[in-house]
């Protein structure tokens, strides 16, 4: 599977990789199962502005180094 084999070589790389474009449970099913730490796309929200985005992001002086998100798609 490429999905396994992007995983694979990014680890290798000690790179960190995001999965873009998840549009529904199946893909985000199988890419939790390859142990893809970071997704995103259509599943988990839609494009916002960058108005809207800074206003879900915490103050700089309590955000946290690393991978923050949890895993619960929109319904």
């Amino acid at each position: 599977m490429i999905a396994r084999a992007v995983i694979s070589m990014g680890q290798s790389l000690r790179k960190v990789i995001v999965a873009e474009g998840v549009e529904n449970q199946a893909q985000f099913d199988v890419l939790r199962f390859q142990c893809y730490e970071d997704v995103q796309g259509c599943l988990l929200s839609r494009a916002l502005p960058a108005a809207e985005i800074t206003q879900l992001l915490p103050p700089a002086s309590t955000a946290v180094a690393g991978p923050t998100l949890s895993f619960s798609p929109l319904s």
